[in-house]
């Protein structure tokens, strides 16, 4: 038995593993997609689109691990039944709670990987991400170097290159300024550099024209100029980095705020139910994850014979996870609103958990009822041969 639990630890963690790298390709390629495009959109480089999505994999894995640890122990165990594994298993007198032991093990590996992403590589890597958007919304330069398009680095700002010499010569620019409802500013000029003076950030343009249009009296006036300079820093975000988000901080920062009590709302930002919420979620879903693969095994291993074959009790599976997903949904909708009610959030593990143990007893239980039926029904015809 010992061999056998190896076998089926070692077949799980291979197709948990291969599922995990198929799942989260493909959600690596749908986020990449609306990241590229934002990101090209404002003129970064290729290797800030990598550090993006390089920070954006913890999330990713917090959504696609426990889909691939439930469904690679379905496709297992529906194997060792259609090969007769685990039938003659059972036949030799092995308890559906002997055979799942490797199933417990997987589960409890899956969980804990789980657990460390949701309690320290997610709120670390989402921490930084949103360090590294602020620091590119601000990046005015690689926003305004983008040739042959016309870009708005900020709102009422329209700037056009026709194109970017090798020296870093603009050549051909346009640039207007319409954030005054009341007057227009457009400038064009020949050529221009960006130059940073300090904190400020100034485009030096030469030989141009400057226009002046006043909506209330409709009148332009126009200016030449042979050097002229703007101050781009104007179209800076002079406010700091947005305040934190609940998911950046730690599951130990959250908790020593929701006991600090008052005190703690305006660092953090957000209810006190919220911050709970949001902790013991970290906990919760790493349970929720083993209870799936328990599930998963315990369906397909508890059910009776079916001519349709192992599909009821795949779906009964999906269903029964489904459920329990939306009563969690549920329960952090209350405990949003009610801090109090914070321990209801481990309520769904232990529900699954308790229809996981039901589903392996009914699976151990015909066995034994089927060996006393069996035995009383021979035990009259025994005696009645002998008189």
């Amino acid at each position: 038995m010992s061999k056998f639990d190896t076998y089926v630890l070692r077949r799980l963690l291979l197709m948990f593993a291969f599922l995990a790298l198929v799942l989260g390709a493909m959600y690596c390629i749908n986020h990449a997609v609306k990241l590229l495009d934002r990101l090209i959109a404002d003129g970064q480089s290729v290797l800030v689109f990598a550090e993006f999505l390089a920070l954006s994999l913890p999330e990713i894995m917090q959504r696609v691990l426990p889909v691939s640890a439930f469904v690679a122990t379905i496709y297992l165990t529906n194997r060792l039944i259609m090969d007769s594994e685990l039938t003659i298993l059972r036949a030799i007198g092995c308890d559906p709670w002997r055979l799942a032991r490797p199933v417990v093990v997987f589960g409890v590996i899956t969980a804990v990987g789980l657990a460390g992403i949701t309690h320290f590589l997610a709120p670390a890597s989402t921490t930084k991400l949103a360090e590294r958007k602020h620091e590119v919304a601000q990046d005015i330069i690689g926003r305004f170097l983008n040739e042959g398009r016309f870009l708005h680095p900020a709102r009422g700002i329209t700037f056009y290159i026709r194109e970017i010499t090798a020296d870093g010569t603009l050549r051909d620019i346009f640039l207007s300024d319409s954030r005054n409802a009341d007057r227009v500013v457009s400038h064009t000029a020949a050529q221009a550099r960006l130059q940073r003076l300090g904190d400020r950030l100034e485009l030096r343009m030469e030989e141009g024209v400057s226009q002046l249009y006043e909506r209330p009296t409709d009148r332009l006036f126009t200016t030449q100029f042979a050097r002229f300079t703007y101050d781009v820093s104007s179209l800076l975000d002079a406010r700091g980095r947005p305040r934190r988000d609940v998911d950046e901080y730690s599951t130990a920062e959250l908790l020593r705020n929701a006991t600090d009590g008052i005190s703690a709302a305006g660092a953090v930002g957000v209810s006190l139910g919220h911050r709970l919420e949001e902790a013991h979620s970290r906990t919760s879903q790493p349970l929720m994850s083993f209870i799936a693969v328990l599930i998963g095994f315990a369906a397909l291993v508890g059910g009776a014979y079916s001519r349709f074959g192992l599909w009821p009790r795949i779906v009964m599976a999906v269903v029964l996870l489904t459920l329990l997903q939306m009563l969690n949904n549920l329960l952090a909708g209350l405990v949003h609103s009610r801090a109090a009610l914070w321990p209801l959030l481990y309520a769904p593990p232990a529900v699954g958990g308790a229809f996981a143990a039901l589903l392996l007893g009914g699976a151990a239980y015909p066995l034994h009822w089927n060996y006393r039926r069996g035995r009383r029904r021979t035990e009259p015809e025994s005696s009645g041969g002998t008189a």
